[in-house]
């Protein structure tokens, strides 16, 4: 009987993931010829020196001994190991690493899988049953992603499909709560700079990131709320002097105007004081586009640069694979902040205009 190594084993299952394997069954399928030194590789990577690879039945095995409860910490060795080494310090951001909150797609079933699904009609009638996850990843300008945490989207257990029109499900904002609790027990020390898309634009989110001391950047939409977008632009008529205006050397035109002070009471009746900032892009080919931020960082004209470049990285960082080969260098310029330190305002290329 042929023994394998836990590292072993544990490297040949990760290598399904970093290959891009669409199943177990691809691994012995795909990765058996002896051309692509697989074998050795894995042994070089575990210290080990096993003579055969296993099969996918071995691997379901370990996996089912071991749990996802050891993988979860190995996970959290990795990124403190390369924090405490100072590995990712290039890309903190006035101190701060980025760290985007989203939820995503993780499994779907077209029936009733277990009594934690969320359920989603469709139109037509049907009915989808999902597993989302939200996760908490660390970011960098170069389209490294690191997880910090994950929480699944999903009901509590022992609910039946009667249940689910009866009572109200899972959301992201809910898991964000519980989110929270495990990213800042896993780092309590670690500055974090979390950045959201719209849906978090609320108190909620907002008194979470108070609590464990969080600076935030959201993304700030009129359908969101629709009160504070209108108070928004009634205020930056009143202060037409706050406005910015940079060329990058494409010709691309930004045109970035913000309320340093932005009052808003939420639906707990709970004051904030927010910065927000409009960016009004023209392409060189007269397409224009705008985007909105909500941020209780500091916002003025010395500090307001570019936000959008900040969120595009954020979003190419979540779908980016590192495929097998590729480097990533360690490079941070002035397009990956929102709030720019002196050192890292736009060149002499860009055009600058009060």
């Amino acid at each position: 009987m042929v023994e394998y190594h836990r590292r072993f084993l544990c490297w040949w299952g990760l290598l399904l993931f970093g290959l891009g394997l669409g199943s177990r069954r691809s691994a012995d399928n795909d990765l058996r010829d002896l051309e692509l030194a697989i074998l050795h590789n894995l042994n070089l990577l575990a210290g080990t020196e096993q003579a055969s690879l296993p099969v996918t039945k071995t691997l379901d095995h370990f996996i089912g001994h071991v749990g996802s409860a050891p993988f979860a910490q190995l996970l959290h060795q990795h990124t403190h190991r390369l924090i405490r080494m100072k590995a990712l310090d290039d890309f903190r951001f006035q101190g701060d690493f980025i760290v985007p909150i989203d939820g995503t797609g993780y499994l779907s079933f077209s029936h009733h899988h277990c009594s934690q699904c969320l359920t989603q009609k469709h139109p037509a009638g049907k009915v989808s049953y999902l597993h989302p996850v939200l996760e908490a990843k660390l970011v960098t300008s170069t389209g490294l992603a690191l997880s910090l945490a994950s929480e699944f989207i999903q009901n509590p257990p022992g609910r039946t499909p009667t249940d689910y029109q009866e009572q109200k499900q899972d959301c992201e904002l809910k898991a964000f709560d519980r989110l929270a609790v495990t990213l800042k027990a896993s780092f309590p020390q670690l500055r974090l700079c979390l950045s959201f898309d719209s849906l978090y634009g609320c108190g909620r989110a907002f008194a979470v990131c108070k609590k464990y001391h969080w600076p935030f950047v959201v993304t700030f939409k009129e359908r969101r709320t629709p009160d504070l977008w209108r108070e928004f632009l009634a205020l930056l008529k009143l202060r037409p002097e706050q406005k910015r205006t940079i060329t990058l050397p494409d010709k691309t035109r930004r045109v970035y105007r913000w309320v340093e002070q932005l009052p808003y009471t939420d639906g707990e009746k709970r004051s904030w004081t927010l910065g927000a900032i409009l960016c009004e892009e023209t392409s060189p080919a007269g397409g224009k586009t705008t985007f909105a931020w909500l941020t209780d960082l500091a916002v003025n004209r010395d500090r307001t640069a570019t936000p959008k470049n900040r969120k595009r990285r954020l979003q190419r960082s979540k779908k980016q694979r590192l495929e097998p080969g590729a480097r990533l260098q360690p490079k941070l310029g002035p397009r990956h902040g929102l709030l720019l330190p002196p050192a890292d305002r736009p060149s002499a290329t860009a055009t600058v205009a009060p």
